[in-house]
């Protein structure tokens, strides 16, 4: 069937001009269709040719096919064609996984997508394409929970837009449900249809399905059937209700914790409505008193007149599945607030908290440090829902702990988490009245730790009477070790702004000279130290203007322009601020001077105070210095280069380029890094990391992360499992006890044959931005694990296609922590700038994140920063 020819009547909403649906149209009508075929088709057969014919229809394709996955043969085997070709014989009738195109999409279990169909190499007959006029292809492997059921492909005449390209992603799941569904609906009619006969192997069947089942008949509800599975999953025999208002017996919960009515299991809704339920998870709390995360799918049984007879429900236990993914986002919530926030624990605790405890799905949440002089835990702050916790709240910012009393003093004596068990009834605790009255069943508490040394305690409280499992308690002690780390490093910069002040008036209250003047630049004080040093008396010099007696006459005019202007509009450029400039002796001679201009807090006209040292010989100190410091940071530019790659290689088809800046105070190697290797004759890898620290420490470590992932890289080139094998070596090096980690985002680039596919891991690393040639700015993939925190990590990949024109940037902290006056650079102005970089050269986009980055903090860099963009050769498609 060929795309429908123009009409002369005008194109119908959501329809081009020819009569193609498009946009939201198309995904609605495509789906519709699809949709309609999967429920309304009495056989698997006939609604997989129904979905191709919706697919050739809507989509103008050429031909439409769908293959179902022989599992035993390893074969994908023709099922459905229409357009061009509805024959199911011939050449692709029967092909092998990792065999052609389609082979390869279920082998892969990716799509492979193409509007150059004559120049794609997996198009094994472009001859035939071409006399066909074939210009698009499109396939997508059928996967339901990440197991491969099949195939769906088309070819098209004319090019593929991307919203064609969604609205098929859209239905390919949709597909392949249907298609999983109904041969679970055959497989069970025809089980049912052998009961008689087969009572035994029936009976047999279902006790060893792996998922819970039972059925219950229609209209009463009453359960007449279920396996071993349901027992085993709820933790509690079989439940014979009698109908469906007494369904009340099963204690769920929906995901906004409202409990589940006698009418609302999903068992209830299809055999009243005939509604079909599909992966409907629910919180189960289960006979042995702990709770379970439960996915059901329901299901009604027509007679042939098609009245509902029966409901069949079947459910598993996604709990463990369910706890993981909590899991990674609590680590990846405390990393982002700990790193988006600045000022101490005062400031990250109740964000930290709420993170946390939305993420795990705990109810209440405390964080307390350690007042080391008083030899008790104080609170920061707490957080908790607003249903539930306002008492703990209450009775926890009015209390102190000593070590070993409370849930804060139990896990400061334990130096390790603790968890309990109904804190409401234990006398130990201090708040457990509070706990009763809120009705907290649960509490788990880990120390905040540094190096051994405990530095506070984060708790947490729940209603749901289920202590943490193993892997919970881990997660918790990483965000404990996080704090630590956080306090170490806010102490830290509290303690230099600290000694800059102290310096700052120690250095002040030594100047020799003090010298006084008022709006006018009159001398109003004139100290004995100032009568030493430029030769004056106090009584000669008081009342005279200051710029005849001290200022040399090659300075005057830059002296009366800035007290003008100060005068006039508030601006100046030295007060507050220690300036050398030159001043005049007496006798005439000249000598340098370190000068602190500060105003006088007076009511009216302003006065102002001059602090004046005599630098002479402190001048030819601070040469000595200076010199001195040149060398150590050459030193230290010298290894910091031997730790980047001295050159970016020529990759095809794209063009690289880099952007390295060291903190311009720093003398200091930092941890920031970048690489680019071959991994293949068409594959590269392109890495972008941040050690934690500087120093010795940090350099060793960037080396260690460095070449681990280039020998990785030569046994596997996943992502993945790269990043996997680094945190082993780096743990391996420096034990479970170390207090450095790293953040690394792996990229592996698939290149040849005019594509260009890139696969994205992070490590606790920033994932890449993507620019495409429109503008559009995507951030691929999930920032993952800390990199040498744990030894249970999650690194998620991202596959990502490059256009002509698209560009992709690594970079690090050192680019969105950028200070400045409007405070950090920060995630979304970093996106901004990006979008405005769309047809930019690769080194023309590093060049102006780096000119951008390094404008907002004044012309320097506060911290190290680096970029690397990849950059998609070709001009973008109209």
């Amino acid at each position: 069937m060929y795309p429908p020819t123009p009409s002369a009547d005008p194109p119908r909403p959501g329809c081009d001009a020819t009569g193609v649906a498009t946009g939201e149209g198309l995904r609605a009508v495509l789906a519709a269709d699809v949709l309609g075929a999967l429920t309304s088709s009495r056989t698997i057969a006939a609604a997989m040719q129904a979905c191709c014919e919706a697919i050739v229809n809507h989509v103008g394709a050429a031909f439409a096919r769908v293959w179902t996955l022989n599992e035993l043969d390893r074969v994908l085997e023709l099922q459905a064609s229409a357009g061009l070709y509805t024959h199911l014989d011939g050449g692709h009738s029967r092909v092998p996984v990792g065999r052609f195109k389609i082979g390869l999409i279920a082998e892969e279990r990716r799509p492979h997508l193409t509007n150059d169909v004559l120049h794609d190499p997996r198009v094994s007959d472009p001859a035939w394409a071409a006399a066909q006029g074939m210009v698009s292809f499109a396939g997508y492997p059928l996967l339901v929970e990440g197991r491969l059921v099949g195939v769906v492909a088309l070819f098209a005449r004319h090019p593929l837009s991307d919203d064609t390209l969604e609205a098929l992603s859209a239905i390919a799941e949709a597909i392949a449900v249907g298609i999983d569904r109904e041969r679970a609906s055959q497989d069970r009619e025809r089980l049912l249809d052998q009961l008689d006969s087969q009572g035994s192997l029936m009976e047999a069947v279902i006790q060893q399905m792996p998922s819970g089942l039972i059925v219950g008949e229609a209209p009463s509800g009453r359960l007449v059937l279920d396996n071993r599975q349901v027992e085993e999953i709820l933790r509690h025999p079989f439940i014979d209700v009698a109908e469906v208002r007494e369904y009340d017996a099963y204690d769920g919960y929906h995901t906004d914790g409202r409990r589940y009515g006698a009418d609302e299991w999903p068992l209830a809704r299809t055999i009243r409505t005939g509604e079909v339920v599909v992966g409907e998870e629910i919180e189960y709390w289960r006979g042995d008193g702990t709770w379970a995360t439960v996915e059901t799918s329901a299901a009604p049984v027509r007679d042939p007149s098609g009245r509902i007879v029966a409901g069949v429900v079947t459910f598993q236990d996604v709990t463990q599945r369910h706890r993981a993914g909590r899991r990674l986002a609590a680590q990846y919530a405390a990393s982002r607030v700990l790193s988006e926030t600045t000022g101490g624990l005062e400031k990250a605790a109740a964000p930290l908290l709420e993170a946390v405890c939305e993420a795990l799905d705990w109810d209440a949440g405390g964080m307390w440090e350690l007042d080391e002089r008083a030899g008790v835990l104080r609170p920061v702050d707490t957080w908790h829902r607003p249903d539930v916790g306002a008492e703990l709240d209450r009775a926890s910012r009015a209390a102190t702990f000593p070590k070993g009393v409370g849930v804060p003093g139990k896990v400061w004596a334990a130096g390790a988490a603790v968890t309990f068990n109904e804190p409401g009834t234990d006398p130990s605790l201090a708040r457990a009245t509070a706990a009763s009255s809120d009705d907290l069943h649960a509490a788990v508490g880990v120390p905040i730790v540094l190096g051994g040394r405990v530095l506070g305690v984060l708790e947490l409280f729940r209603r749901r009477a289920e202590a943490p499992d193993e892997d919970m308690v881990e997660v918790l002690s990483a965000i404990g070790q996080q704090l630590g780390q956080y306090v170490e490093r806010t102490r830290a910069e509290s303690a230099v702004r600290a000694s800059e002040a102290r310096k700052g008036a120690m250095l002040e209250s030594s100047l020799d000279c003090i010298v006084s003047m008022d709006h006018q630049g009159l001398v109003t004080e004139f100290n004995p130290a100032a009568e030493a040093v430029f030769g004056w008396r106090r009584d000669e010099i008081l009342g005279h203007r200051m710029a005849e007696r001290l200022i040399p006459p090659g300075l005057l005019e830059r002296h009366h322009d800035g007290l003008s202007r100060y005068l006039a509009t508030g601006e100046t450029r030295v007060l507050g601020r220690r300036v050398e400039l030159r001043a005049q002796r007496r006798d005439g001679s000249e000598f340098p001077i370190e000068l602190t201009l500060a105003r006088i807090a007076t009511d009216g006209p302003p006065s102002f105070t001059a602090f004046i040292r005599d630098i002479t010989l402190s001048q030819r100190d601070a040469r000595a210095l200076y010199d001195s410091r040149e060398q150590f940071a050459k030193l230290a530019r010298t290894l910091q280069t031997s730790l980047l790659p001295p050159e970016l290689p020529d990759v095809p088809e794209l063009e690289l380029a880099a952007r390295y800046d060291p903190a311009v105070e720093g003398v200091e190697v930092g941890g920031d890094f970048y690489d680019v290797f071959r991994t293949g004759p068409t594959d590269w890898g392109v890495v972008m990391g941040d050690v934690c620290g500087k120093g010795a420490d940090a350099a060793r470590l960037t080396a260690l992360v460095r070449y681990t992932i280039r020998a990785a890289a030569m046994v596997t080139t996943r992502p993945a499992r790269i990043l996997a094998m680094l945190n082993e070596a780096i743990l391996r090096q420096q034990g479970d006890d170390n207090e450095r980690f790293a953040t690394v985002a792996y990229v592996s680039v698939a290149g040849g044959g005019g594509q260009t596919a890139l696969t994205v891991a992070c490590g606790g690393h920033p994932p890449p931005l993507v620019l495409r040639a429109d503008g559009a700015v995507v951030e691929e993939g999930a920032a993952g694990s800390l990199l040498g925190i744990l030894r249970s990590v999650d690194f998620p990949e991202t596959t990502v296609s490059l256009s002509p024109g698209d560009s992709v940037i690594l970079y690090t902290d050192g680019l969105t922590e950028a200070p400045g006056p409007g405070g950090e650079f920060g995630a979304d102005r970093l996106r901004q700038v990006v979008s405005g970089c769309a047809g930019l050269t690769a080194d023309a986009v590093a060049g102006r994140l780096e000119e951008v980055v390094l404008a907002h903090q004044g012309g320097t860099s506060r911290d190290d920063l680096a970029v690397l963009v990849l950059r998609r050769q070709g001009q973008p498609s109209e």
